[in-house]
């Protein structure tokens, strides 16, 4: 569970909130098809690419990095991300809700590099690696738009990858002024080869004072960065 708790630090370690207008979303796709398992060995499954806004997900940081850059559903907020050099992450909003059923209230999204104890290989040795993550948050004022969308990514998710676990965490937050409880119920998925990693997190922040209170639907690829 170690190295699952190491994933999830990374996925909340950064959270603000984006006030814009929705109107995108990404090309019609069947998922009922895409949710067949994959049988094509040694690649990522279209509709975990899909999910992620079909971004090459087998590229390098750098390769991601250069093409969010320059993709116009993305745009940069800011060229730093906690202690990385700009170069190596992207950190930015977007206004297409992807395969989100519901309309958010604001996107964020990011690219970063990271490092965790984790096995690459099924059964094998946990080894301290170097990660990159791809990460999406989708905040809602509304806990039932969370709790449907969560549901939903977890049933197009289930018959694609075999190797998952649940995890559910609260702990206190402090952001600005505010503080309260955050409260996260995730499942994550692992696959071997190739090997990646997928959360889906559902994340109710409830401040202790009069602040409205603050639902997210968290998406994170990681896998080893080489």
């Amino acid at each position: 569970m170690k190295k699952t708790h190491c994933l999830l630090i990374l996925t909340i370690s950064f959270i603000t909130s984006f006030a814009t207008g929705f109107s995108g979303t990404t090309d019609f796709i069947n998922l009922e098809q895409l949710k067949r398992p994959d049988s094509i060995t040694g690649q990522i499954h279209p509709a975990i690419k899909h999910l992620f806004y079909d971004l090459p997900l087998e590229k390098s940081l750098e390769g991601l990095r250069k093409k969010m850059v320059n993709d116009q559903r993305f745009v940069s907020t800011d060229s730093t991300f906690n202690t990385n050099p700009p170069t190596s992450c992207f950190k930015g909003i977007t206004t297409d809700i992807g395969l989100i059923k519901s309309t958010p209230d604001s996107i964020q999204v990011l690219l970063f590099p990271g490092n965790t104890s984790l096995a690459t290989e099924k059964g094998g040795e946990s080894d301290f690696k170097d990660i990159l993550l791809v990460n999406f948050k989708y905040y809602f004022s509304s806990k039932d738009h969370v709790e449907m969308e969560y549901k939903q990514l977890i049933n197009l998710l289930d018959p694609i990858v075999k190797d998952s676990f649940i995890e559910r965490s609260e702990s206190p937050y402090k952001t600005g002024d505010v503080h309260g409880q955050m409260i996260i119920n995730g499942k994550v998925y692992e696959s071997f080869n190739p090997y990646y990693r997928i959360g889906i997190n559902s994340i109710s922040m409830v401040p202790s004072n009069d602040a409205k209170s603050v639902f997210i639907i968290d998406i994170v690829f990681s896998t080893e960065h080489k």
